[in-house]
């Protein structure tokens, strides 16, 4: 499912407000005051009020303060009437809620069927301002019924071809290189002199894990001083050196660390490689989709609006 947030902020219809986007003094509820219409359907003040509640925006002075933000306010306004404009097409469509959605839309209804108008009441909580529930399961409720509307309206219209998916591969064929990597182990002492006689005993056949369990004084002891897979851009340039120009099994001279003093031994070597089309094609085609997800939305969108009705106050 698209994530809906994402497919609101895309709108790029300009909103101009007047004063009447600002709260006023008490005793006079303009929540039911309508800041736009689409398609003659209003766009009222307690919309706005319940998406800047929802933003984090909760207490009168904070509500107050944002309204006062005529940037925000228009962003957000501009936001409600593609959301409206989504909801009224996916009515127009009879789009259904999805199987996730049966509990959500029954309480939605229920919470129409209470009011004879269809619109939540003003918030007249003092203090932290929330939206009723019955409001918020209906807001919930019209922006899944626009989710599934944009797949229902778009996602058939998305084809990834064979030859794109190539080409895309061979354009950015940098982010499929992967280099060289080795796996080593290691032994940790205080001082030359430990490592270098520990090094005596390794070339007369000790076994390397074995000795760094009992001798090393590095954290990765107790797992014989593996430290894994790494690339010589992971680690520091002296045990680069060290690791990757030897072969595997053998083991190196003394390296110096502000650690101590390290012996490394190669355990396996992964030479550099480049991901091959078929190991990488559902990444690329996932993100041939996203972009061609976007294109046809706004194409559609914009097709929406210019068979719409919008008026602003």
């Amino acid at each position: 499912m698209l994530l809906l947030r994402q497919l609101l902020i895309s709108s790029s219809l300009t909103v101009i407000l007047f004063a009447g986007c600002t709260t006023h003094g008490p005793g006079k509820d303009r929540s039911q005051e309508a800041l736009a219409w689409v398609n003659d359907q209003p766009i009222l003040k307690q919309r706005l009020i319940h998406e800047v509640a929802q933003a984090g925006f909760r207490s009168p002075d904070e509500i107050e303060k944002i309204l006062r933000n005529q940037a925000y306010v228009n962003q957000v306004i501009a936001n409600l009437i593609t959301e409206e404009l989504l909801y009224q097409e996916a009515v127009r469509r009879s789009i259904r809620p999805t199987p996730t959605m049966p509990q959500l839309a029954a309480q939605a209804d229920a919470s129409k069927a209470a009011r004879p108008n269809g619109n939540s009441p003003p918030t007249q909580a003092k203090g932290k301002k929330r939206a009723p529930k019955g409001e918020e399961d209906e807001v919930n409720m019209r922006r899944r019924l626009i989710a599934a509307l944009v797949e229902q309206a778009v996602d058939p219209k998305i084809l990834v071809s064979d030859g794109e998916i190539y080409a895309n591969y061979t354009e950015h064929l940098d982010e499929f290189r992967r280099p060289g990597t080795v796996r080593a182990r290691q032994i940790l002492v205080s001082t030359r002199e430990e490592a270098l006689e520990i090094l005596q005993t390794l070339k007369s056949g000790m076994d390397f894990a074995s000795v760094a369990r009992e001798r090393s004084i590095s954290p990765d002891a107790e797992t014989g001083g593996d430290l894994g897979y790494f690339s010589a851009d992971e680690t520091q340039p002296e045990i680069a050196r060290a690791c990757f120009d030897l072969p595997v099994g053998g083991i190196s001279r003394e390296v110096e660390s502000p650690y101590g003093f390290h012996l490394f031994q190669v355990v396996d070597k992964v030479p550099p490689r480049t991901l091959p089309l078929d190991e990488v094609r559902e990444s690329i085609t996932t993100r041939l989709r996203k972009q061609k997800r976007e294109t046809i939305y706004r194409n559609w969108l914009s097709d929406l609006r210019k068979k719409a009705k919008i008026t602003l106050k």
